[in-house]
């Protein structure tokens, strides 16, 4: 059963079901995030970034801002697991500082 399924109608309690659910997966991520990193707010985090998409999905009749803030946030894990491991993100996916840095 979803989250929102189960406590339907009571948003706090919902919110709170499903900041829970995904700090579980953070911390089901374990070594692939670095150990300093706020699994509490980083749950925080991914529902507000989907939260955020879905308002400017709804907003503007285009479902593509959701999915590009979900990209975003696809970044931001493959950034942290990259910094966890201490290996370089693949060419694309670099700053323009960091390319020049890096050659």
């Amino acid at each position: 059963m979803s989250p929102t399924r189960q406590y339907e109608g009571d948003w706090p309690t919902t919110s709170s079901v499903w900041v829970e659910a995904v700090e579980r997966c953070s911390i089901a991520a374990g070594a692939r995030l670095p150990n300093q990193l706020d699994r509490r707010a980083l749950a925080e985090f991914v529902l507000t970034t989907m939260e955020g998409g879905v308002m400017q999905a709804r907003t503007h009749r285009d479902v593509a801002y959701f999915d590009r803030a979900v990209a975003q946030l696809r970044t931001y894990f493959d950034s942290a697991s990259c910094a966890r491991r201490r290996v370089r993100p693949p060419r694309g996916q670099r700053s323009p500082r960091a390319r020049k840095v890096l050659q």
